[in-house]
C-alpha cells in the first residue's frame, strides 16, 4: 500500500533501520557544533567524542582525510565564515552529515562531511558594495547558524554515537560518527520557550533550518537538505552592514552591526520569527562596536563586549554589556576606560557562580561575575590578569575557549603574540617568535580566580583553538598582518605561510600532533570547528580540510 507516493512498508523499514542505529549507537543526541564557537556560551569545547581522545591520540591515527575545493570569491582576504555543522539530515538520497559555510559573495555551501563532496550551493542574487575595506568588507558578513538552548547544562551528559563512514581520500582515509541534538528551553528567570512554529521546533532530526544573513540584510531559513527555504525571508538589519555571525538562541536570533558600514548605526538586534511580532528590534551603543560577537548565559541573558570609541550620553564604549533576551534593554554594565577588548566574551560556571571573560589586546583577561558584573560603582571586575601578549600585531584574541577537565578545573585558552614569562606561566614549550596559545586555569580555593598555567609552542598568528573531549586543537593561521596598515591583500597574501594544525596535550600544551605541509594556504576571518571524529579548517584559497581518526564501516 501506497499514500502519497511513499510506502508503508518502505517507512517501517526506515523507521526500524532508524531504531536499530539509535540502539546501536546510545541512544542519546551528541552535541552539535551549531553556531559560531560551538555553542551559546561560545566555549569552542566539545564536551564527548567517541573517537577523539587523549588515548586515541596515542595512537598515531589521526590524520589527513580529504579536502575540497570550493568556488567562493573572497572579500578582504576571507573566502569563508566560521562554519556550523548539520547532523543526520535526512534526505532522498539517504543520512547525510554537513558543513554549512557562508562565502562573502552571498553564497551558502553545504559539503558532506563523509565523502568530502559537496551537497548543495545556495546563491543570493544581491548586489554587493564596490567599496570594500579590511573593517567594511561587504557581502555576506556573518556566519550562519541553528537553533540552540541556552542552557549549557543540557549539554554536560550527552553521550557519544557512531553513524557509519567511508574510507576515503588521499593521503588519509575517511572517518566518524553523527546525530542531533533536541532543543530545550532555557533556565532561569528570563528563560524562553522556544515558538511551537519557527526556528527551534516542528521539524524533523536534522531538518531544523540553517539561518543565513545576506547583504541586503534579509535573514533566510534553508533546508539543510535541499537549501529550500523552509520559512518566509525576513527584513532582519538594514542592507550593506557589516553583521557578526548569527545566533539564534530560545527562538530568538540574534546579531551585530559594527563599524557603522553602510551607514548602520553600530546596534545589537533581534527578531522572533516564531512571534505574534516579527519585525526586528535592536540596541543602539551609541558608541563603540560589539566585538567579536554576542555570548549568551544559561538564563538567555545576552553579553556583548563593546570597544574603544566616543561614546554620546548614556551610551557605551570599553565595556561589557548585559541584555535582556526579549527587550534587548540594559540591565547591567561593566566599564573600564581604555581596556581595549577585542574577544567575544565567553561564559561558564564554576564557584557556584556564572562567570564570564573577556580578553584585550594585550592578553589581559578579564573575570566577571555575571550577577553583578562591575559591582556597586560598575567598575570592580572579580579580577584581571597581567598582561599575557606582546606587540604581535598579527595575533588578535578575538575569540577564547574554556572547558572543565576530568578533574572538574575550569581552564581557559587565548591565542596570544609574545607572551610575557612575567605573567608567570608555569610551563613553556619553547621560545615563542610569532604567537602561541596561553593556558590559565581556576586555582584552588572559595574564590573565582585565574592562574597562570602554560604556554605553547611557537605558532604563526593562532587563531581562537577548540577543545574535542580533553584534546586541544590550534590553528597557526599563517596570516602576514603587516604593521603598516597601507600594506595591500596581494602582498599579505604573497607574504603568508599555509596553515598548519596542532594537537595539543591540554595539561601542558605539549604537540602531540601537526598536520606539516597538508595545507597550502593560510587561513583568514573563519575558525576551527569540529564534529565527532573530525575537525574541520577552510583556508584563504578556498579549500575546505578534514582531519580525524580513520573508522571503516563495519
Amino acid at each position: 500500500m501506497k499514500i502519497s507516493g511513499f510506502s508503508i512498508a518502505g517507512g517501517v523499514v526506515l523507521l526500524a533501520l532508524a531504531g536499530m542505529i539509535r540502539a546501536q549507537f546510545g541512544g542519546r543526541p551528541t552535541q552539535e557544533w551549531s553556531t559560531s564557537g560551538g555553542d551559546a556560551q561560545r566555549s569552542h569545547w566539545i564536551r564527548k567524542d567517541t573517537l577523539i581522545s587523549k588515548a586515541a591520540m596515542s595512537t598515531g591515527k589521526f590524520g589527513f582525510l580529504w579536502k575540497l575545493q570550493v568556488n567562493s570569491r573572497p572579500r578582504q582576504l576571507t573566502a569563508f565564515s566560521r562554519p556550523v555543522m548539520v547532523r543526520n539530515a535526512m534526505g532522498y538520497k539517504g543520512f547525510r552529515s554537513l558543513l554549512v559555510l557562508a562565502g562573502p559573495s552571498n553564497t551558502i555551501f553545504a559539503v558532506d562531511n563523509d565523502f568530502g563532496l559537496m551537497e548543495w550551493e545556495k546563491h543570493f542574487d544581491v548586489a554587493l558594495p564596490t567599496e570594500s575595506t579590511a573593517a567594511c568588507p561587504g557581502g555576506m558578513t556573518a556566519a550562519a547558524t541553528r537553533a540552540m538552548s541556552s542552557d549549557p547544562g543540557g549539554l554536560a551528559n550527552r553521550g557519544g554515537g557512531r553513524s557509519f563512514r567511508s574510507a576515503l581520500s588521499e593521503p588519509g582515509a575517511g572517518a566518524s560518527v553523527d546525530s542531533a541534538p533536541s532543543l530545550a528551553g532555557g533556565r532561569g528567570a528570563a528563560a524562553r520557550t522556544p515558538p511551537s512554529r519557527g526556528i527551534g521546533t516542528g521539524f524533523l532530526m536534522g531538518a531544523q533550518p540553517i539561518m543565513v544573513l545576506a547583504s541586503d540584510g534579509v535573514l533566510h531559513f534553508l533546508s539543510p537538505i535541499t537549501a529550500k527555504e523552509l520559512l518566509k525571508p525576513l527584513q532582519f538589519i538594514p542592507a550593506n552592514a557589516h553583521a557578526t555571525d548569527l545566533a539564534a538562541v530560545n527562538g530568538v536570533i540574534y546579531t551585530a552591526t559594527v563599524n557603522g558600514c553602510g551607514g548602520v548605526p553600530n546596534a545589537l538586534w533581534a527578531a522572533d520569527p516564531g512571534g505574534e511580532n516579527q519585525q526586528s528590534r535592536s540596541w543602539n551603543t551609541n558608541g563603540g562596536s560589539v566585538v567579536g560577537t554576542m555570548a549568551f548565559g544559561a538564563d538567555g541573558t545576552v553579553y556583548a563586549a563593546i570597544g574603544e570609541g566616543r561614546a554620546a550620553e548614556g551610551g557605551y564604549s570599553d565595556s561589557i554589556v548585559a541584555l535582556d533576551p526579549a527587550t534587548l534593554t540594559i540591565r547591567d554594565w561593566f566599564t573600564q576606560p581604555g581596556a581595549d577588548f577585542r574577544s567575544t566574551p565567553v561564559m561558564f560556571r564554576s564557584k557556584g557562580k556564572e562567570l564570564l571573560v573577556e580578553a584585550t589586546g594585550d592578553g589581559r583577561l578579564f573575570l566577571l561575575d555575571t550577577a553583578s558584573l562591575g559591582g556597586a560603582d560598575h567598575h570592580t571586575p572579580l579580577q584581571v590578569t597581567p598582561p599575557s601578549s606582546g606587540s604581535r600585531t598579527s595575533v588578535v584574541p578575538d575569540g577564547l575557549a574554556s572547558w572543565t577537565d576530568e578533574n572538574g578545573v575550569q581552564w581557559l585558552l587565548a591565542p596570544s603574540g609574545s607572551p610575557s614569562l612575567s605573567a608567570g606561566f608555569k610551563t613553556t614549550n619553547g621560545p615563542v617568535a610569532n604567537g602561541a596559545i596561553v593556558a590559565w586555569k581556576m586555582a584552588a580555593g572559595p574564590k573565582a580566580s585565574l592562574e597562570p598555567a602554560w604556554v605553547s609552542r611557537d605558532m604563526i598568528a593562532p587563531l581562537p583553538p577548540i577543545v574535542v573531549n580533553g584534546v586541544i586543537f590550534a590553528v597557526a593561521s599563517g596570516k602576514y598582518h603587516p604593521a603598516d596598515a597601507a600594506i595591500g591583500n596581494s602582498e599579505r597574501t604573497a607574504r603568508s605561510s599555509p596553515a598548519v594544525l596542532y594537537a595539543l596535550n591540554a595539561a601542558t600544551g605539549k604537540e602531540i600532533w601537526n598536520s606539516r605541509m597538508a595545507m597550502t594556504s593560510f587561513a583568514h576571518g573563519t575558525g576551527l570547528s569540529s564534529s565527532p571524529g573530525q575537525v574541520y579548517l577552510a583556508t584563504s584559497d578556498g579549500i575546505v580540510y578534514a582531519f580525524g581518526m580513520p573508522w571503516e564501516r563495519q
